[in-house]
């Protein structure tokens, strides 16, 4: 069964693909969506000059022996062909894929979504679960559809977010946890006989990218979730919370969330360093500035 990776320089597929090699499954090709579009196609080899110290898809496949190449979209379908997979594993690519490239592949194309599909469908589910103070997060395999998000769902499960997490760390753990559930069903996705859940579009929840707004913390939120929001947000843009007056408040970090109604340890010599109290506890902020 020739298998095909398909995936971004993103943190959830590095940890998915990190770990199907860590557990013997190796891919015959690893695709990784070129930006910028295009129709070319580039072969990537060892050495690779990075800007990170961590390693990305192209070091991994490289330090496992399989081949790597970054693709547009225009030039999918032909790398498709010449590589002739039997199936295609997908996390975190982000554009449709058209019909007839889905029934080019004779045991189809499977996604590692990062949410309980049919909930929170659409290209940003870590934020938007984030963003609802969502204690845990879901992760689905489907089968892929012509319709974004709504292929029959074949496993699912949910890992705890523990308090603070980026959406980089949350990104990781739900690649790492989309590979697992693909190797329990590897055996049964093979022979087409793993169980599916047909998914209602008229169900769930479908959001798009967050726009400026989606940033806002609202007065009722309690304070582990202002902090929480804060924290697995601040990589996209600033969150921010509006004062009296009318303005923004922009915040670069959370710092700590204390429970109760104080006192609570704050250096306040560190420099736009505030107090954000909420209606049962309170954060510490670094403040980038208002507007």
């Amino acid at each position: 069964m020739k298998l095909i990776f398909l995936g971004s320089r993103g943190a959830q597929s590095v940890a998915t693909l990190k770990t199907l090699l860590e557990h013997d499954l190796l891919p015959e090709a690893v695709l990784i969506e070129e930006e910028g579009g295009g129709p070319s196609v580039s072969q990537l080899a060892l050495p690779v000059i990075g800007s990170s110290n961590a390693p990305g898809l192209p070091e991994i496949s490289a330090a496992y022996g399989v081949p790597a190449s970054t693709v547009s979209r225009e030039s999918l379908p032909r790398v498709l062909e010449a590589l002739r997979p039997d199936r295609v594993l997908v996390s975190c690519y982000p554009y449709r894929v058209p019909e007839s490239l889905l029934c080019s592949v004779p045991s189809g194309w499977f996604n590692i979504h990062p949410s309980l599909l049919p909930d929170y469908r659409g290209p940003s589910p870590v934020f938007w679960q984030l963003r609802d103070g969502r204690d845990r997060i879901g992760v689905t395999l489907h089968r892929m559809s012509s319709e974004l998000d709504l292929g029959p769902i074949l496993a699912q499960r949910t890992f705890d977010l523990p308090n603070g997490s980026s959406m980089l760390s949350l990104s990781g753990q739900a690649g790492h946890v989309g590979a697992l559930l693909y190797l329990d069903l590897d055996s049964d996705v093979a022979t087409d006989t793993s169980p599916v859940q047909a998914q209602d579009p008229a169900k769930g929840s479908c959001q798009s990218f967050p726009r400026p707004e989606d940033f806002r913390i609202e007065p009722e939120w309690p304070a582990l979730r202002v902090f929480n929001f804060i924290r697995g947000v601040r990589e996209l843009g600033p969150p921010f919370f509006e004062t009296e007056s009318g303005r923004r408040c922009l915040i670069a970090d959370a710092l700590s969330w204390h429970d109760g109604p104080g006192p609570y340890p704050m250096n306040e010599t560190r420099e736009n360093t505030r107090l954000l109290r909420c209606y049962n506890a309170a954060v510490i902020l670094h403040i980038e500035g208002y507007q």
